[in-house]
Order: structure tokens, then C-alpha cells, then sequence
């Protein structure tokens, strides 16, 4: 199931700025002071950049849009807008997350009077980088997030056990048109059932549990060489987001 990607408004070769860019805040609502050779200076923020005519489009703090070449600003400044454009690549839909979930193993414990069985999952997760730039370093973490069943034999009933399993990576480099492949730690999921046919607990027979597996969040982060940072955060089932913490 695709989960990566926002759907955006774009024209051909043209990069909107992510949702998500941070610098030490929400950089899309924040301005940047532009600064010439000469020492003039510009407070904007960026809106836009055009890879076919190389200029970028700037915002002013008066509303007025101007669009201009990168390098016309001081070297720190071209180096910002590097650095955004590669952000906005990351927070794009060219940028995507895949994930899905496999059954990798079984085991069964029998006995004449309980049955066991023990199924082991886990998440194969691809992230793929469909630009034309390369971007690192990224950051992975996931959180999957399953419930298992056990019994109370002291107050003879059933309880519920919310649990994670968690893990993180990290990605050096994920090339231009590349992709990347890893599987997530396993999961085991525990269903049991009692013989009461032919035995009995005294004080009362232990009842049928199982478990099962809510779901896995993946963040992604992003963290320039000049510091500023996006995260991207995916679920699987989408119906998972605002149900858990972090």
C-alpha cells in the first residue's frame, strides 16, 4: 500500500516548499534575510524555485513576489537556498514510503491440555527518492504497535496488554532515481486456547487469548549540513495517526 507523498499543486520542474521544513521552528512561515555583495539586504521568504531558469521566487515582507538568480546573494545565502531546495525535494511527492506487512514464521507448542501458537510478523519498508538529487544523511525510526491478550488466573479474566516494539536506521545516502530496502524487527503474536473438554483448572478455566498488531509508525528525518531538519511521518493503516505518541 502506497503511504508516501503529499498531494501538491505543482507545475513541471518547479518545488513548493514542504509542509514540514523546520529551523529551529516552522520555516515556511518564517522570513530570511537575503544579503547582496554590496551589503544591501532583503527580508523574504522563499516560495518557490524553477530548476529550468535557475531563479527562485521570493516573497517580501510588503507581499510583492520577486523572482531572481541565487547568485546574485552573498556565498551563505546560496548556500540557504540549497539547503531549502533540498528540503523541498524531501517534503515532496517524489519522495515516498512504502510499507507492508509479511508473516514470517510459525510455532506451535501442544499439549494435551493447552495449544500455542506463535505467528511472527514483521514490516518490509522501501524508501524511494524519484529526483534527480541525492540527499543525505536520513534518520529512520519506526514504532510498531500491537496488543496481546493474557490471562488473570487470580481475578479470572482476560487483560489486554498494549505494546511496542521500536526500532531506527540510518541511511548514509539514498541516491537520485535509488531506493532502499530493510526489514523491521519481529513481532510475535501469542494465541492460546484451553482443552476444557477433557481438563479443568480449579477455581475456573483459563480462557482463549491471542494478540494482534495495530499498526507501525515511520519518521523519517532530514538534517542539512547547515542545520535545519524536516521530519516526514508515515502510518500503516492511516487510521493509526493521532491514536499513539511518540
Amino acid at each position: 500500500m502506497r503511504v508516501g507523498g503529499e498531494r501538491v499543486m505543482s507545475k513541471r520542474n518547479i518545488f513548493w516548499i514542504g509542509m514540514f521544513v523546520l529551523l529551529g521552528g516552522v520555516l515556511s512561515s518564517l522570513g530570511h534575510t537575503f544579503t547582496l555583495p554590496d551589503g544591501r539586504s532583503l527580508e523574504a521568504e522563499i516560495v518557490q524555485y524553477d530548476e529550468r531558469s535557475g531563479q527562485v521566487e521570493l516573497k517580501r515582507t510588503d507581499g510583492k513576489l520577486v523572482k531572481i538568480k541565487p547568485s546574485v546573494f552573498v556565498k551563505s545565502d546560496q548556500d540557504y537556498f540549497t539547503e531549502w531546495f533540498l528540503h523541498s525535494v524531501f517534503n515532496g511527492k517524489d519522495i515516498s514510503v512504502d510499507i507492508n506487512k509479511k508473516k514470517v514464521g510459525q510455532r506451535k507448542e501442544d499439549g494435551n491440555a493447552h495449544f500455542m501458537r506463535i505467528d511472527e510478523f514483521l514490516y518490509q519498508i522501501e524508501i524511494e527518492n524519484r529526483s534527480n538529487i541525492e540527499i543525505s544523511v536520513l534518520d529512520v525510526e519506526y514504532r510498531i504497535f500491537y496488543e496481546q491478550e493474557e490471562n488473570d488466573m487470580d481475578k479470572g479474566r482476560v487483560v489486554k496488554h498494549d505494546r511496542t516494539v521500536q526500532g531506527d536506521l540510518e541511511i548514509e545516502l539514498l541516491a537520485a532515481k535509488g531506493k532502499r530496502i530493510f526489514s523491521s524487527k519481529e513481532v510475535e503474536l501469542v494465541k492460546y486456547e484451553f482443552n476444557s473438554t477433557e481438563y479443568y483448572v480449579p477455581g475456573g478455566d483459563p480462557q482463549a487469548t491471542q494478540g494482534s498488531i495495530k499498526g507501525i509508525w515511520v519518521r523519517v528525518e532530514c538534517e542539512s549540513a547547515g542545520g535545519m531538519k524536516s521530519v516526514r511521518d508515515f502510518y500503516e493503516p492511516s487510521s493509526i495517526e493521532g491514536k499513539y505518541s511518540w
